[in-house]
């Protein structure tokens, strides 16, 4: 199969500046508004040195990220291209599987972490809120990607404004009140085991490769956006974990929920003027940007024969409503169930094995199909996939133990599901039968039991 060849109708409206503004709200989401604080309290004052380290690590996972999205230019081409890769399905379905669940995960996170700050606002259950807000960022994606990059065009450049005027209002306050950073006691575990946690901050870079098959001149335009989509965002991250240290005591910032929110509330004046908005503002976005890209996903694995032809149609907009609308419904579940730790377990997880997954598949498919058509290749071939391998399969190590046992469990669940989505109509005939003849005897085993024990009771 020629897979350059897009199979899909949907319209290709992204320019390179709409990829960035996607590629960066969606990097700079809820997570430096939650994740820090754990950083803080693993790494120390060198939390920032963990987002640049995280950044590393990105700009190596772009690379071969934008070799993924050039090659196979459709939506999903990161879930195309591994099935590609692999000629067992398998692997590839449990991939996407948990993948599709990190998405909708993080998703669920920027929902509750609007919620959370506005409801700060408004005095309203954040969970209503961050319904509410799916619903909306739901029916903009609906309308189509060029009415969502409008509202990510705000976004990004609001949101870049009240960073930087954090910076401005932590350095700039009454010494008196200000931290001063001390630099001891350096661990590289501590960093390491920081990176691993906030990584997920840098998520949002592979948005773009998922949009390539709706980009225009992809074989640019994606590489591009990848490298200053991560470079922006590692400037952004490790400046705000700075500024954060410096206007708040070390130990209130790793205990905290919210700890932009606590560097305003000790330095006082204006801090919760800019935090909140800027919070409000970052969530949202990446609530838009995360409904896209998991719709793309969903879609892309629908494509690949999973979940039947009712997930591939599209609507007049040329967009995938009905993949958008099914993500939008499980991220509202996550969010009445408020698991959060679930979800930010599980991705941390799920994004370092998709890293590893994917520099597998070039690995494979760069020896397999050499000639393959490649508008872009990833540099330093074949150090970089070896190099994404190691470096996180390091940080594997340093993920919370039940975030890999929870990962095990739900690709158990997809494994069912793939051994359900692979039979026939007839074996779904049997397998039917066969459960209800099942649920017959077990209904009778019941009867007979209870019956003995009546009669046993009756006997005393």
């Amino acid at each position: 199969m020629f897979i350059q060849k897009p199979e899909t109708k949907i319209k290709r409206n992204a320019g390179l500046l709409l990829l960035c503004l996607i590629g960066i709200d969606g990097t700079i989401g809820g997570s430096i508004f939650v994740l820090l604080s754990g950083g803080i309290e693993l790494a120390g004052a060198y939390t920032p040195l963990a987002f640049v380290l995280g950044g590393i690590l990105a700009l190596l996972g772009g690379l071969l990220y934008a070799e993924v999205g050039t090659t196979i230019p459709r939506p999903g081409a990161d879930l195309a291209y591994v099935f590609t890769a692999f000629k067992r399905r398998l692997y590839p379905f449990l991939f996407s599987w948990s993948v599709l669940l990190g998405d909708i995960g993080y998703l669920a996170i920027n929902a509750l972490g609007f919620g959370f700050y506005l409801g700060l606002v408004l005095g309203v259950s954040p969970v209503l809120i961050a319904l509410a807000a799916l619903v909306l960022a739901a029916l903009i994606n609906v309308r189509g990607i060029q009415n969502a990059g409008k509202t990510e065009a705000f976004t990004v450049t609001t949101l870049i404004v009240l960073l930087i005027a954090f910076g401005l209002y932590t350095t700039g306050s009454d010494m008196s009140l200000a931290h001063t950073v001390t630099y001891e006691d350096f661990q590289i575990a501590g960093v390491l085991a920081a990176t691993a946690l906030i990584f997920t901050s840098f998520v949002g870079y592979e948005y773009i490769a998922t949009l390539s098959g709706e980009a225009k001149n992809a074989g640019k335009n994606i590489p591009l956006a990848m490298v200053i989509t991560i470079v922006v965002s590692t400037l952004v991250f490790s400046s705000v974990a700075y500024f954060t240290l410096i206007g708040a005591p070390q130990d209130e910032l790793a205990a905290s929920e919210a700890p932009l929110l606590t560097v305003a509330n000790y330095l006082g004046g204006a801090g919760q003027a800019i935090v909140i908005p800027a919070a409000l503002l970052a969530t949202g976005g990446s609530m838009i940007a995360a409904t896209m890209i998991t719709s793309r996903r969903l879609y892309a694995i629908a494509h690949e024969g999973f979940f039947g032809s009712f997930l591939t149609k599209i609507n007049k907009q040329k967009v995938p409503a009905r993949a958008i609308l099914v993500c939008s419904l499980l991220a509202s579940i996550l969010v009445l169930s408020q698991a959060v730790n679930f979800v930010a377990y599980m991705s941390n997880t799920v994004y370092l094995i998709g890293l590893i997954t994917i520099a597998l598949s070039i690995l494979r498919l760069r020896k397999s199909r050499p000639y393959l058509p490649r508008p872009f290749k990833a540099p330093l071939f074949p150090f970089v996939p070896f190099a994404i391998i190691g470096l996180a399969g390091v940080l594997l190590v340093f993920v919370d133990k039940k975030s890999m046992f929870l990962v095990g469990v739900w690709a158990t669940i997809g494994w069912f599901a793939y051994l359900l989505g692979t039979l026939d109509q007839h074996r779904w005939k049997l397998l039917g039968r066969g459960a209800l003849l099942f649920a017959f005897l077990l209904l009778a085993a019941i009867f007979v039991a209870s019956y003995f024990v009546v009669e046993h009771l009756l006997g005393y």
